[in-house]
């Protein structure tokens, strides 16, 4: 990202407001903090939790039911192995 300017969207609204604050921060952690964040070229967004999908979505555990289990039509590691050794394609790749 150096050399870079990019958006940095997050939904913490006192971050974004201390990052744009003027007068001198609370602590020397504080300061320190700001300071590593200030380096980098960006221009810090607000956007509330659910409008942010993907940082949403980083955030949440993944509920175990939601995630179907590897036997429920996927192959297993064995069978895809041995799938990609008569695969006519990975050979190519592999001679390439």
């Amino acid at each position: 990202m150096e050399g870079a300017i990019f958006s940095l969207r997050m939904d913490n609204k006192p971050l974004v407001k201390a990052l744009f604050k003027l007068s001198e921060p609370w602590s020397a952690r504080q300061a320190q903090q700001l300071s590593y964040i200030a380096e980098y070229n960006m221009e810090p967004e607000y956007l509330p939790g659910l409008d942010n999908q993907v940082a949403d979505c980083l955030s949440r555990l993944v509920n175990s039911m939601d995630v179907p289990p590897l036997s429920a039509g996927y192959p297993s590691h064995m069978e895809f192995a041995a799938a990609q050794e008569k695969c006519q394609e990975v050979a190519a790749l592999k001679n390439s």
